[in-house]
């Protein structure tokens, strides 16, 4: 069954069907704290190659660009709110 299947109950957030529906890529968000900041988790397993994760970067990567471009065609000039950070075990997008 598809994580993503709208019939199975599970709230998905925007950010979740883009990268489901650009790049094949059900990836977890979690949506913590005040402000909040998005955050993922990726598990990592034999049957993943190098490729996979460099696929995985670039899908991110592209929801950061979407997701900038919006703030700014929302008058929001210098995406602010949008933020990349790299921490121990991964990247958060605030």
């Amino acid at each position: 069954m598809n994580a993503l299947n709208p019939t199975s109950g599970l709230h998905h957030s925007a950010q979740q069907r883009w990268l489901y529906d650009e790049y094949g890529v059900e990836l977890p968000l979690f949506h913590l704290g005040l402000p909040e900041l998005r955050y993922f988790r990726i598990s990592a397993h034999l049957h993943n190659s190098l490729a996979d994760y460099a696929y995985l970067a670039e899908a991110v990567r592209s929801l950061i660009v979407s997701l900038r471009r919006s703030h700014r065609a929302d008058g929001n000039e210098q995406g602010q709110g949008l933020r990349r950070q790299r921490f121990s075990g991964g990247l958060r997008v605030a």
